[in-house]
């Protein structure tokens, strides 16, 4: 609003005064320059490109950041991973629930193109809001820590590639898994105080919970947040306690054909249900929607405001033109050269738009700073946006007040 506003008043400035304009007037020279009027225009034009530059800028940076999160290493595969939620608790009895997804995903362990299946409470970019309060071996705080809790299957962390960095995995092996085991990540490691963590205890309230292993970070969250503290509980698929089945194609393997393979046997199991589904790296880059229209907005302001500006420096340009017909006249009698007229014409203008320059830079750079500090994953500002986008406001600038410079260069002289 501000933009639009700062533009319409610049751009409006000069129609105003050359609808007082007299010609003849001005070739007696009995017009006066009007100071007050100039140091309007020239604020104006200032405000005008700064906050467009501001924009444009903002914009630019916008898009760096969110291209940064689609494609930063998240730790953990999601290529090709179709999540199926399974609406377990929208069955009356989930024990049988659980066991007819149990048989569906040992059969699709053994169906060519399936690479590896895991059932799980969540999966990265739609975990479960699930907290609890747990007390670590040697927690000296009052208050217990507050952590996340994920509930997983024995393939969850070969399913998606997240590697151990101690200890060892879930197991049918070890049938205390499923009461007394857990799995933790490094932030929850960090948290907890400790260096090693295999084999240290975790209270759920008066539940001791054996640390059995360590995995790698992953953002199983969008890169908004920081890696947050998890414990990952062992229940195999027959227990019912599972939202999701996580399929991973083999490399080479037909999407829309493993989708109807999948389609087919989601049917079987259960007729009554759709078969719905998402690939996980999708819906992953889908937490970005917000940036994504910050970024399209912005956009479209940007732009307005550059056209605005340019339109009103083309005004400015012509007016100015306009009232120095007559001593561009004289030097082409004199034999001044197009080129010559034409920075005599711009100068001025340009030295405009590069104190807007100055002015918006350091303000884009300090307002795109605080905004992306909210961000713990981010894109730095690099020099080169700043000097593409000086170089591309002054060629704006400057084909802007060119044409009707040049124009007026090359007229006959009067």
């Amino acid at each position: 609003g501000l933009g639009l506003g700062v533009g319409l008043l610049a751009g409006s400035y000069p129609a105003l005064v050359l609808s007082g304009f007299r010609p003849v007037e001005s070739l007696k020279g009995r017009r006066k320059s009007d100071h007050s009027g100039l140091r309007l225009r020239n604020v104006l034009v200032i405000a005008q490109f700064a906050f467009s530059v501001i924009l444009i800028l903002g914009t630019v940076i916008i898009w760096q950041q969110i291209e940064f999160m689609k494609h930063r290493e998240l730790n953990f595969q999601g290529d090709n991973v179709v999540a199926i939620p399974t609406s377990i608790s929208d069955f009356q009895d989930r024990e049988a629930a659980g066991q007819r997804l149990q048989a569906l995903t040992d059969e699709l362990r053994q169906t060519a193109g399936i690479s590896s299946v895991a059932s799980s409470s969540g999966v990265p970019g739609a975990y479960i809001n699930m907290n609890t309060f747990a007390r670590p071996e040697g927690w000296e705080r009052e208050e217990p820590l507050r952590i996340r809790v994920a509930v997983t299957d024995a393939h969850y962390f070969d399913t998606y590639e997240i590697p151990f960095l101690e200890g060892r995995n879930f197991s049918r092996d070890f049938p205390a898994d499923a009461d007394e085991s857990i799995i933790i990540n490094q932030a929850a490691v960090r948290a907890m105080g400790w260096q090693h963590a295999v084999g240290k205890i975790v209270y759920r309230g008066d539940t001791p919970f054996t640390v059995i292993g360590v995995v790698r970070d992953f953002n199983w969250e969008s890169l908004q947040n920081e890696v947050a503290p998890v414990i990952h509980h062992y229940r195999p698929t027959e227990s019912g306690a599972h939202n999701y089945i996580s399929v991973a194609m083999a490399a080479g393997s037909n999407v829309t054909t493993m989708l109807a393979l999948l389609r087919e046997k989601w049917q079987a199991l259960d007729p009554q249900r759709d078969f719905e589904y998402f690939f996980v790296n999708e819906r992953f880059a889908g937490l970005y929607r917000a940036e994504e229209r910050i970024g399209t907005v912005s956009a479209a302001f940007a732009i307005v405001a550059i056209v605005i500006a340019c339109l009103g420096l083309f005004a400015l340009a012509s007016f100015t033109v306009t009232q120095r017909t007559k001593e561009i006249g004289i030097r082409k009698t004199l034999g001044a050269s197009v080129g010559g007229i034409l920075y005599l014409i711009a100068r001025s203008f340009l030295a405009l738009v590069l104190s807007a320059l100055l002015i918006a830079g350091p303000l884009a750079y300090y307002l795109m700073n605080t905004w992306l500090a909210s961000y713990p994953f981010r894109v730095n500002i690099g020099w080169e946006v700043f000097a593409v986008t000086t170089l591309l406001t002054l060629l704006i600038a400057f084909l802007a007040i060119g044409w009707q410079t040049v124009r007026a260069a090359l007229s006959d002289p009067v």
